[in-house]
């Protein structure tokens, strides 16, 4: 009985290894299949679809866990560095023979940003590269990206709307010439100041603006701006109410300084980290508004 024991745990033992043989092989055969692709260089060379379906930004916002919980469609943006990036890296490789920038659903992206990535599709085109832009219809600003290509295609039944700031549509024959800009009030100056990593990129960690009225030595009108710190830039009406009706002194400005740090949202990355940016918001707020008061003063 004891043989007869023996023999029937080796059989056992048999039978799981099989299955565990048979498993493996299995799950093997279904990972293969999946990884496997029947086009496997094929693709040697082409051109790269730029699919800008979204806005161009800074820093992407972040979506809070609600947000995301609760569903639903939340815009896309694209961070500018990293855009650019991809067709600078796509014009140095031999693979891309040209850029086909789709601009279908394109919602746009501030001056700034419009402009390093039209340098950038310049850029591609010096390489040799033909870039090709295609829409339904063209904005403001998707037609000022546009007009960095080789060749703009419309759809024959798309149109092009160039409102032009501040207006929403130009009348036939219209075109803006020139800007009219109020006089400012005497004593009134202002500022801007940012931080930037020179060893990496000319892009600012945090970057702040200024703008003072002052009568007497005391400071009657203020506005203050905050960028790089937040998906937009922030005017912070806390720091400017700070510092009006005040003569610059140490409260006044610690609480402005305190206001545009409050107001930070920023995010971590190789620039700098979110305590970092807070921080130097701060900080750059007491420089900026002694430059502009200097400035002031020096016009009375």
């Amino acid at each position: 009985m004891a043989f007869v024991g023996k023999a029937w745990k080796i059989l056992v033992g048999v039978k799981d290894a099989l299955v565990l043989l048979f498993l493996l092989l299995f799950f093997g055969a279904i990972w293969a299949a999946l990884s496997a692709s029947p086009h496997r260089d094929s693709a040697r060379e082409g051109a790269l679809r730029l699919d800008l379906a979204g806005a161009i930004v800074e820093q992407p916002s972040e979506r809070s866990a609600f947000e995301t919980l609760g569903g639903g469609s939340a815009a896309r943006e694209y961070r500018l560095s990293e855009v650019v990036r991809a067709i600078d890296t796509a014009a140095a490789d031999s693979r891309v023979k040209a850029f086909a920038l789709d601009l279908d659903i394109f919602t746009g992206g501030g001056q700034t940003a419009l402009a390093d990535v039209g340098a950038a599709l310049d850029r591609a085109r010096r390489s040799g590269k033909r870039v090709v832009a295609y829409a339904t219809g063209y904005s403001d600003d998707s037609y000022q990206l546009a007009a960095h290509a080789d060749e703009v295609w419309l759809d024959p039944l798309g149109a092009v709307l160039i409102a032009g700031p501040g207006r929403t549509n130009l009348k036939p024959g219209e075109i803006v010439v020139s800007f009219t800009l109020p006089p400012r009030a005497p004593g009134s100056s202002d500022a801007y100041l940012r931080m930037i990593p020179r060893t990496e990129m000319d892009i600012a960690v945090v970057g702040l603006g200024v703008s003072l009225t002052m009568q007497g030595g005391v400071v009657t009108a203020a506005r203050v701006g905050l960028g790089a710190v937040a998906p937009t830039v922030l005017l912070v009406e806390d720091a400017a109410k700070a510092l009006i009706g005040s003569r610059l002194d140490d409260a006044a400005l610690e609480a402005a300084a305190a206001a545009c740090s409050a107001a930070c949202n920023p995010i971590n990355d190789k620039r700098g980290t979110i305590v970092y940016r807070t921080k130097v918001a701060g900080v750059l707020l007491k420089r900026t508004t002694a430059i502009a008061a200097q400035r002031a003063t020096q016009k009375n």
